[in-house]
């Protein structure tokens, strides 16, 4: 899946990172290190999208996504 999400990534206190987007408020990863936060992103978007298809919501105005392999 190849999505556009207007996210926000936050430096924690202790260590690590969070991404949240206030236009998916289901969405918030979290990665130890930079660079675990694109994968983990991936996988919580990924299972966001897969919640709202599954109580039949639609997904907000201005989420792109370009649906393929969910597992990519």
């Amino acid at each position: 899946m190849i999505a556009s999400l207007p996210s926000t990534l936050s430096p924690q206190p202790e260590e690590g990172f969070t991404v949240t987007s206030t236009l998916l408020p289901e969405f918030v990863a979290e990665g130890d290190s930079f660079e675990s936060v694109p994968e983990n992103a991936n996988h919580v978007l990924i299972t966001a999208v897969e919640l709202y298809e599954e109580r039949g919501r639609e997904l907000p105005p201005g989420l792109y996504l370009e649906v393929g392999d969910m597992g990519q």
